[in-house]
């Protein structure tokens, strides 16, 4: 049992150990890139990391916090939100782009000696 545990807290740490490496590596992209897909998946590497620091604490505490130390900012931050907009301003945009998109209606060119009672059809 005692090896089994071992075993597993040896598998643990290094899965950990390379979860932290991935999310240096995003940190340092998302620098030069500030790409929302780079942040969204170090979200997703966070949360995977919070996860199995979890079970390892129950195995090995100090183990936990030897792969932190240092680093708690980039390891221990919360996940980012992704941005929303309200609908009302959703539907406030897309109207506005169909009134965009609507072709022009020009006038015709008035003759001379128009007058506008809608009888200009019979002169």
């Amino acid at each position: 049992m005692e090896s089994n545990n071992a075993a597993q807290r040896d598998d643990l740490v290094a899965r950990l150990t390379a979860i932290r490496e991935r999310l240096f590596w995003l940190a340092a992209c998302w620098a030069t890139t500030l790409s929302p897909d780079i942040a969204w998946e170090a979200d997703r590497y966070r949360k995977l990391f919070h996860e199995l620091a979890d079970e390892l604490r129950k195995l090995d505490a100090d183990a936990v916090e030897t792969l932190i130390v240092g680093h708690e900012a980039l390891l221990l931050a919360e996940p980012t939100t992704k941005p929303t907009i309200p609908l009302a301003a959703q539907r406030w945009h897309e109207l506005a782009g169909e009134v965009r998109s609507e072709p022009a209606v020009h006038q015709k060119r008035k003759p001379d000696g128009y007058v506008p009672d809608g009888l200009q059809h019979l002169v």
